[in-house]
Protein backbone atom coordinates (compact mmCIF):
# COMPACT_ATOMS: atom_id res chain seq x y z
CA UNK A 1 0.00 0.00 0.00
CA UNK A 2 1.70 3.31 -1.14
CA UNK A 3 0.05 6.50 0.45
CA UNK A 4 2.11 9.81 -0.29
CA UNK A 5 6.26 8.82 0.03
CA UNK A 6 5.36 5.66 2.45
CA UNK A 7 5.33 2.50 1.21
CA UNK A 8 2.96 -0.21 3.97
CA UNK A 9 3.59 -4.06 3.07
CA UNK A 10 2.92 -7.15 4.76
CA UNK A 11 -0.64 -5.06 6.27
CA UNK A 12 -3.89 -7.36 7.09
CA UNK A 13 -6.97 -5.55 5.42
CA UNK A 14 -9.98 -5.62 7.34
CA UNK A 15 -12.87 -3.97 7.40
CA UNK A 16 -12.92 -2.76 11.22
CA UNK A 17 -13.82 0.48 11.51
CA UNK A 18 -10.33 2.82 12.32
CA UNK A 19 -11.31 6.54 13.10
CA UNK A 20 -8.41 9.27 13.93
CA UNK A 21 -7.21 8.52 17.72
CA UNK A 22 -8.63 4.83 18.00
CA UNK A 23 -5.39 3.38 15.58
CA UNK A 24 -2.84 0.98 17.33
CA UNK A 25 -5.89 -1.05 19.04
CA UNK A 26 -5.95 -4.81 19.02
CA UNK A 27 -7.44 -6.56 15.72
CA UNK A 28 -8.99 -9.76 17.02
CA UNK A 29 -10.37 -12.74 15.47
CA UNK A 30 -13.54 -14.18 16.56
CA UNK A 31 -11.45 -16.78 18.88
CA UNK A 32 -10.71 -13.56 20.63
CA UNK A 33 -6.76 -13.81 19.59
CA UNK A 34 -5.11 -10.55 18.80
CA UNK A 35 -4.45 -10.97 15.12
CA UNK A 36 -2.56 -7.73 14.49
CA UNK A 37 -2.69 -3.90 15.76
CA UNK A 38 -4.87 -1.47 13.46
CA UNK A 39 -2.94 0.84 11.82
CA UNK A 40 -4.20 2.79 9.11
CA UNK A 41 -7.25 3.91 6.97
CA UNK A 42 -8.34 5.02 3.65
CA UNK A 43 -10.72 7.12 3.34
CA UNK A 44 -10.27 7.24 0.19
CA UNK A 45 -11.09 3.76 -0.43
CA UNK A 46 -14.33 3.41 1.42
CA UNK A 47 -12.72 3.55 4.82
CA UNK A 48 -11.09 0.20 3.97
CA UNK A 49 -8.78 -0.67 7.48
CA UNK A 50 -5.27 -2.05 7.44
CA UNK A 51 -3.53 -3.44 10.67
CA UNK A 52 0.30 -4.62 11.43
CA UNK A 53 0.20 -8.76 11.97
CA UNK A 54 0.69 -9.30 15.43
CA UNK A 55 4.15 -11.40 14.16
CA UNK A 56 5.78 -8.03 13.25
CA UNK A 57 4.76 -6.02 16.21
CA UNK A 58 6.25 -8.51 18.44
CA UNK A 59 9.20 -8.13 16.53
CA UNK A 60 9.12 -4.84 16.68
CA UNK A 61 8.44 -4.31 20.29
CA UNK A 62 11.21 -7.25 21.23
CA UNK A 63 14.30 -4.87 19.08
CA UNK A 64 12.81 -1.93 21.00
CA UNK A 65 13.06 -3.41 24.41
CA UNK A 66 16.17 -5.45 23.73
CA UNK A 67 18.29 -2.54 21.71
CA UNK A 68 16.05 0.68 22.19
CA UNK A 69 15.71 0.48 18.39
CA UNK A 70 14.79 -1.35 15.42
CA UNK A 71 17.87 -3.01 14.07
CA UNK A 72 17.50 -4.19 10.31
CA UNK A 73 19.81 -6.66 8.56
CA UNK A 74 21.76 -5.67 5.57
CA UNK A 75 23.59 -6.91 2.37
CA UNK A 76 24.87 -3.86 0.78
CA UNK A 77 22.40 -4.08 -2.01
CA UNK A 78 20.85 -1.63 -3.94
CA UNK A 79 18.19 -3.57 -5.30
CA UNK A 80 15.35 -3.02 -8.12
CA UNK A 81 12.72 -5.04 -9.65
CA UNK A 82 13.54 -6.38 -13.19
CA UNK A 83 11.46 -5.20 -16.20
CA UNK A 84 11.14 -5.75 -20.10
CA UNK A 85 13.88 -3.49 -20.63
CA UNK A 86 16.13 -4.41 -17.99
CA UNK A 87 15.49 -8.30 -19.02
CA UNK A 88 16.51 -7.04 -22.57
CA UNK A 89 19.95 -5.37 -21.61
CA UNK A 90 20.92 -8.33 -20.12
CA UNK A 91 19.03 -10.87 -22.54
CA UNK A 92 17.67 -12.23 -20.03
CA UNK A 93 14.31 -14.48 -20.85
CA UNK A 94 10.94 -13.31 -20.01
CA UNK A 95 10.00 -15.68 -17.87
CA UNK A 96 13.49 -14.93 -15.31
CA UNK A 97 12.20 -14.15 -11.76
CA UNK A 98 14.54 -12.50 -9.50
CA UNK A 99 15.89 -8.87 -8.17
CA UNK A 100 18.82 -7.01 -10.17
CA UNK A 101 21.66 -5.75 -7.96
CA UNK A 102 21.46 -2.40 -9.03
CA UNK A 103 24.04 -1.16 -6.74
CA UNK A 104 26.52 -2.16 -4.34
CA UNK A 105 27.54 -0.18 -1.42
CA UNK A 106 31.77 -0.04 -1.17
CA UNK A 107 33.23 -2.63 1.22
CA UNK A 108 29.80 -3.89 2.54
CA UNK A 109 28.98 -7.78 2.56
CA UNK A 110 27.66 -8.14 -0.77
CA UNK A 111 30.76 -6.08 -2.40
CA UNK A 112 32.77 -8.87 -0.16
CA UNK A 113 31.46 -11.79 -1.21
CA UNK A 114 31.53 -10.81 -4.94
CA UNK A 115 28.43 -9.84 -6.11
CA UNK A 116 28.24 -7.75 -8.99
CA UNK A 117 26.45 -4.72 -10.34
CA UNK A 118 23.84 -6.62 -13.03
CA UNK A 119 23.56 -10.07 -11.27
CA UNK A 120 20.20 -11.39 -10.49
CA UNK A 121 19.64 -12.21 -7.32
CA UNK A 122 17.23 -15.46 -8.01
CA UNK A 123 17.25 -16.38 -3.71
CA UNK A 124 18.49 -15.35 -0.45
CA UNK A 125 18.42 -17.60 2.18
CA UNK A 126 16.69 -20.67 0.42
CA UNK A 127 14.15 -18.44 -0.82
CA UNK A 128 13.11 -17.19 -4.22
CA UNK A 129 13.24 -13.40 -4.41
CA UNK A 130 11.01 -13.10 -7.53
CA UNK A 131 10.65 -9.33 -6.74
CA UNK A 132 12.27 -6.59 -4.52
CA UNK A 133 9.37 -6.38 -2.23
CA UNK A 134 9.95 -10.28 -1.72
CA UNK A 135 13.78 -9.90 -1.22
CA UNK A 136 12.87 -7.04 1.54
CA UNK A 137 10.78 -9.11 3.08
CA UNK A 138 13.45 -12.13 3.06
CA UNK A 139 16.04 -9.95 4.05
CA UNK A 140 14.32 -8.72 7.24
CA UNK A 141 13.38 -11.96 8.91
CA UNK A 142 17.27 -12.73 8.63
CA UNK A 143 18.97 -12.15 11.99
CA UNK A 144 22.15 -9.58 12.07
CA UNK A 145 25.24 -11.81 12.10
CA UNK A 146 24.04 -14.30 10.20
CA UNK A 147 25.81 -15.66 7.19
CA UNK A 148 23.14 -16.56 3.94
CA UNK A 149 23.26 -18.19 0.75
CA UNK A 150 22.41 -15.54 -2.44
CA UNK A 151 21.87 -17.25 -5.43
CA UNK A 152 22.13 -15.01 -8.64
CA UNK A 153 22.35 -15.47 -12.15
CA UNK A 154 25.40 -13.66 -13.56
CA UNK A 155 25.78 -13.80 -17.51
CA UNK A 156 23.26 -16.51 -18.03
CA UNK A 157 25.28 -18.58 -15.37
CA UNK A 158 23.91 -19.61 -11.57
CA UNK A 159 26.46 -18.81 -9.25
CA UNK A 160 26.32 -19.14 -4.96
CA UNK A 161 28.34 -16.56 -2.66
CA UNK A 162 27.69 -16.61 0.87
CA UNK A 163 27.81 -13.33 2.92
CA UNK A 164 27.04 -12.12 6.40
CA UNK A 165 24.79 -9.68 7.23
CA UNK A 166 24.92 -6.38 9.02
CA UNK A 167 22.84 -3.83 10.97
CA UNK A 168 21.54 -1.61 8.47
CA UNK A 169 23.19 2.15 8.76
Amino acid sequence: LELGERLYENLIQTDTAINPGNSGGALVDLGGRVVGINTLVRTDAQNIGFAIPIRTAMRVVGELKRYGKVRRPATGIVAADLDERIRAVLQLPRETRGVLVWNLYRDSPAARAGLRRGDVILRLAGRETPDEATYRRVLAEQKIGATVEVQVLREGERAAVRLTLVEAP
